[in-house]
């Protein structure tokens, strides 16, 4: 009996060697890389990935593979844009114990709006794989780096920047604690990557201090409309805001437009304004308003623009502006005035020197 028991072991051990079975491995390092490292600000991308690992451990055959591959924004615990599929290779490298390299080669297509998010923060694109070699003994995390480029205003330039706050106007008179925002107007030509910043500067104390920074890739015949965050309110008096262009290099000075807040006990907006004004020529009382209305006024020496503010005849807050540049001494009101305005009532006119 014994006997038959050894022979029936011994039957089952020979026939457990002679089936093939999938060896451990243990991948010990590796890497990842994109071509093109670098894609177009402005355009979907289609990038090859190389991944490259080196597997020691005993022989094969074995399987490598990778879940769902990630794309973030940044770094590798950035946000994620997009998911995709499983990877996987059997491999059976002759000898025993070896070293090998394994690779895969995947293509990732990037979508416009996540070149475009990346663009916008000025971050990379960061692909992120975690391979691991057959029943899940190690694994290690691999990632390739995509960068975006641009022309970053080498092709761009800005030919105006025109400002308003969010009703249209390009000056106010709002309460302490009022909610504020502006617009930028962006009239470019070319391509390439507009970077600036919304800035504003309180009752006319030291430069201007960055809210917000911008980053944005612009297509050629395309202007842009930026919105501006919310603008501090929180004390009285005047406040000044503008978007600043670092890049690309404008070729004119860079207009502001300004609001007044009035608190508590505070004398009113008109009492407050000490801004330099020109001497009006015409009108120099209210008058109503309408497209063949000439509005006049004498020229300052180092005027950089005049801005031209219309007032209701019986005093207030401006209720239209229009800013017209240095040398010109006459406009008609523009159809935005015209807008906000009704011709059955009287108007003021005064023009701030710039």
């Amino acid at each position: 009996m014994f006997k038959h028991v050894f022979t029936f072991l011994a039957v089952i051990l020979a026939l457990s060697t002679m089936a093939p079975q999938e060896a451990s491995a243990v991948i010990t390092t590796g890497s990842g890389t994109a071509s093109p490292r670098s894609i177009a600000s402005d355009a979907p991308a289609t990038v090859t990935i190389n991944w490259r690992m080196n597997r020691a451990g005993g022989p094969g055959p074995y399987t490598v593979e990778a879940d769902d591959g990630a794309l973030h924004l940044g770094s590798a615990n950035g946000p994620t844009l997009a998911l995709t599929d499983t990877l996987s290779k059997t491999l059976n490298p002759p000898g025993a114990p070896n070293n090998f390299t394994v690779t895969f080669t995947e293509t990732l297509r990037i979508s416009r709006t996540h070149v475009q998010r990346a663009a916008e923060s000025g971050e990379p694109l960061v692909y992120v794989r975690e391979f691991t070699d057959n029943n899940f003994i190690a694994s290690t995390f691999l990632e390739a780096t995509i960068t975006i480029t641009g022309s970053m205003g080498v092709n761009l330039a800005i030919r105006q920047i025109r400002l308003n706050f969010a009703d249209g106007s390009v000056a106010c008179s709002a309460d302490q604690g009022d909610a504020l925002s502006a617009e930028a107007e962006i009239l470019a030509d070319g391509t390439g990557m507009l970077r600036g910043a919304w800035q504003v500067r309180e009752n006319d104390r030291g430069s201007f201090l960055t809210l917000k920074n911008v980053q944005l890739p612009v297509s050629a015949g395309n202007n842009l409309v930026l919105k501006s965050p919310p603008l501090p309110t929180d004390a009285a008096g005047r406040v000044d805001v503008r978007f600043h262009v670092t890049a690309p290099d404008l070729s004119f000075d860079e207009p502001f437009i300004s609001c007044f807040l009035s608190g508590s006990g505070m004398a009113s907006p008109l009492e407050q304004d000490k801004r330099p004004r020109a001497e009006m020529v015409s009108p120099r009382t209210a008058i109503p308003l309408n497209v063949g209305s000439k509005l006049q006024w004498k020229t300052v020496n180092g005027a950089k623009s005049y801005l031209v503010e219309i007032l209701p005849g019986t005093g207030g807050k401006p209720v239209a502006a229009m800013r017209i540049p240095a040398g010109k001494s006459e406009t008609a009101p523009s159809p935005l005035v015209l807008e906000k305005t009704d011709p059955s009532e009287n108007y003021l006119v005064r023009v701030i020197v710039e």
